[in-house]
C-alpha cells in the first residue's frame, strides 16, 4: 500500500544527515576558504557590536525600560502582554533575565550575535553533508548572517525578537533539509519544538509556525497507516507538535488588539514594500535601493517554489523535504506581505529598514539548501544547482562588501547620540531639556522620552549610573555651578567628584572621607548646601 510520501518502502527510515549525523572531516581547499570567510565576517561582526555598542540604549530597547525598575518583578500578563502587535513572552523573558543580571543594554547583542554565529555554523555544516563536500559558495551563510546590513539587530539588544524569530524558522529550515524520505525522530522533533516556540517570540513567529505546523500535519498524514513502531513514533510526534503549534498560534489572538486608526496603504504602495521586505538581505541601508533588487529576489522564491512544487508532486522520496522548504520559502512571502499591509502606509521605503533584513534571509537559506539537495539527487544537473549556489553567494559577498560604509555610518551616529546624551547629563541638565534636545536621536517621542529618561534615572542604568562600592555613596545636594571641586585628597579612593541629576535634583557625587574646596565668588562670605547621603545611592548599608 502506498502513502502520500511514495511506496511503502520509502516510509522507512533513512540514514541521517545534516547536523544530525556525524559530518566526515576534511581539510579540502574550499572548507579553509569558506572557515577562513566566516572567521573574517563573524570578526567584522563582533567588531561592530563592540565598536559602536554604547551604554546609552536607543529605541525598542528604552521601551522596556519599567521592567528594570528595582522593584519589578515578571507576571505572566506582562510576559503576556502585548508590544505593537506582537506577542513576545520568550523573547522577553530572556531579554529581562540579561539585562538584569548586566544592567547594560549591550549585554544582549552578544547575546544575539552568539545565535547568529550558531546558526551559520549549524548552515554550513547540514549544506556540507547535503552534498557530501565543502564549498566556497557555502560562505554565502556567514556573509549574509554577519552582513552590516543588519546594524539596527547588531545594536540593539531588544531586537532579540527579530533573531530568535529567524533563528529558530532558520533551525527549522535546516532540520528539514536534513531529512531525506521520512523525517527522522530527531528532525520532526526539532522542527516542532521550534514550531512551537516561534509564536512566542512575534508575530512573523506566528505566520511562519502555522506554516511549519502545516508540514509536520502532512507528515503525521503520510505515516497515518505505517506499519512499523518507528514511523508512527514520527506521526505521533509531528501530529502532537503541529497540534500543539497551531493551538499556541490561536491563543495569541485572544485579547489581540490591532493598533488603532491604523491607516492601510494602496495595493501598489503595499507590494512594492513587499518586494524591498523580499531584497532586504541583498539591499542596503538607507533610502537608495536598487530598483532591480525586488524584482530579483521575487523571482528567485517565485522559481524556487515552482521547482520544489514540481518535485513534490514527481519525486515521492523527496516530497517531505520539498514541501518542508517550500513552506519556508511561502511563509515568509506572506511575511513580506503583511509587511507591506502593515507599514506601507508609513514610508515608501519602509521595506528596507535594517531590522527587517534578519526575518528576510530565511529564504535565501532555503534555497541554498534546497539546491544543495538536489545536486546530491542529480548529480548530473550539478552545473545548475551549482550556479544558484554561487548566484547567492555572489549577491551575499557583493551585499556584505557595500554595506560596511552604511553599517559603519549608522554605528557612529548612535555613538555620536549617546555622546552628547552623555555629555549634557555630566552638565546636570533636566529630564526636560535632555528630552528636548535628544529625544530624534533614540526615541519616538519628546513626552515619553521625558519619563523614560526619569525611569533610567531611578533604575541607575545609563546614562545615569551611580558608581557602587564603599567610596561611591555621598551626594551633595548643591547646584555644581555654583563652586569647582578639586580631586578628592583621599588615600583610598581615585573617584572624582561627578555632577548628576537625580529625580531632577542638580547633585554632586563625591567618594567618602574627600576633601572638598570650593572656588566662591569675590566678595562671599559663606557657601550654603546640603550634605547627605542620598537613598538611592545607599548599597548594602556602606
Amino acid at each position: 500500500m502506498c502513502s502520500s510520501i511514495g511506496a511503502q518502502d520509502s516510509l522507512k527510515p533513512r540514514m541521517r544527515t545534516g547536523p544530525f549525523a556525524s559530518i566526515p572531516r576534511s581539510r579540502s581547499a574550499p572548507t579553509w576558504v569558506a572557515v577562513g570567510i566566516a572567521v573574517l565576517a563573524f570578526a567584522l561582526a563582533l567588531h561592530f557590536v563592540v565598536h559602536y555598542g554604547t551604554r546609552v540604549a536607543a529605541l525598542d530597547d528604552l521601551t522596556q525600560v519599567p521592567a528594570l525598575q528595582p522593584d519589578f518583578h515578571p507576571t505572566l500578563s506582562w510576559l503576556w502582554s502585548q508590544h505593537n502587535e506582537h506577542r513576545i513572552p520568550l523573547p522577553r523573558i530572556l531579554y529581562w533575565t540579561i539585562l538584569r543580571g548586566a544592567r547594560d543594554f549591550r549585554a544582549g547583542t552578544l547575546f544575539d550575535l552568539t545565535m547568529l554565529a550558531l546558526v551559520v555554523t549549524a548552515s554550513i555544516a547540514v549544506a556540507r553533508s547535503i552534498r557530501g563536500n565543502s564549498r566556497i559558495a557555502d560562505a554565502f551563510f556567514p556573509l549574509v548572517w554577519f552582513s552590516w546590513r543588519h546594524a539596527e539587530n547588531l545594536l540593539n539588544s531588544f531586537q532579540i525578537t527579530l533573531v530568535l524569530t529567524s533563528a529558530l524558522l532558520s533551525i527549522a529550515t535546516i532540520a528539514i533539509a536534513s531529512a531525506s524520505g521520512l523525517p527522522s525522530v530527531r528532525i520532526t522533533l526539532t522542527t516542532a519544538i521550534c514550531a512551537c516556540l516561534l509564536p512566542l517570540c512575534s508575530l512573523a513567529g506566528v505566520i511562519e509556525a502555522t506554516f511549519l505546523a502545516a508540514w509536520l500535519g502532512f507528515v503525521w498524514w503520510s505515516t497515518r497507516r505505517a506499519d512499523t513502531t518507528h514511523s508512527r513514533r514520527i506521526g505521533t510526534i509531528a501530529s502532537i507538535g503541529a497540534a500543539t503549534a497551531l493551538a499556541i498560534v490561536a491563543s495569541t489572538f485572544v485579547g489581540f488588539a490591532l493598533p488603532k486608526d491604523a491607516p492601510r496603504p494602496t495595493a501598489g504602495r503595499a507590494l512594492a514594500v513587499t518586494a524591498q521586505f523580499l531584497a532586504s538581505p541583498v539591499g542596503w541601508i538607507g533610502p537608495d535601493v536598487s530598483a532591480w533588487s525586488g524584482p530579483i529576489a521575487a523571482a528567485m522564491i517565485a522559481a524556487g517554489i515552482l521547482a520544489l512544487a514540481r518535485i513534490a508532486r514527481r519525486e515521492p522520496d523527496e516530497r517531505a523535504r520539498s514541501l518542508g522548504l517550500l513552506a519556508i520559502l511561502i511563509s515568509v512571502v506572506v511575511l513580506a506581505l503583511s509587511v507591506g499591509i502593515g507599514r506601507g502606509s508609513e514610508d515608501e521605503i519602509a521595506g528596507t529598514r535594517s531590522r527587517y533584513a534578519l526575518l528576510a534571509v530565511p529564504w535565501t537559506c532555503a534555497l541554498f539548501l534546497a539546491a544543495c539537495t538536489r545536486e546530491r539527487a542529480h548529480p548530473g544537473r550539478s552545473w545548475t544547482v551549482g550556479a544558484v549556489q554561487w548566484a547567492l553567494f555572489a549577491l551575499a559577498a557583493w551585499s556584505f562588501a557595500v554595506n560596511l560604509g552604511p553599517g559603519a555610518q549608522y554605528g557612529e551616529d548612535r555613538v555620536r547620540a549617546a555622546d552628547s546624551i552623555d555629555r549634557d547629563v555630566a552638565r546636570g541638565r533636566s529630564y526636560a531639556q535632555l528630552s528636548a534636545d535628544h529625544w530624534r536621536d533614540v526615541y519616538y517621542g519628546e513626552p515619553d522620552f521625558r519619563e523614560v529618561l526619569r525611569l533610567l534615572d531611578h533604575a541607575g542604568l545609563a546614562p545615569f549610573e551611580r558608581p557602587s562600592g564603599p567610596d561611591a555613596n555621598l551626594l551633595i545636594g548643591v547646584d555644581p555651578c555654583d563652586g569647582t571641586f578639586r580631586r578628592p585628597r583621599s588615600d583610598h579612593s581615585d573617584f572624582r567628584p561627578v555632577m548628576r541629576r537625580i529625580e531632577d535634583i542638580p547633585m554632586v557625587l563625591v567618594g567618602q572621607q574627600s576633601e572638598l574646596e570650593w572656588a566662591v565668588p569675590p566678595g562671599a562670605t559663606s557657601v550654603r548646601g546640603t550634605f547627605c547621603v542620598h537613598p538611592q545611592t545607599w548599597k548594602d548599608g556602606s
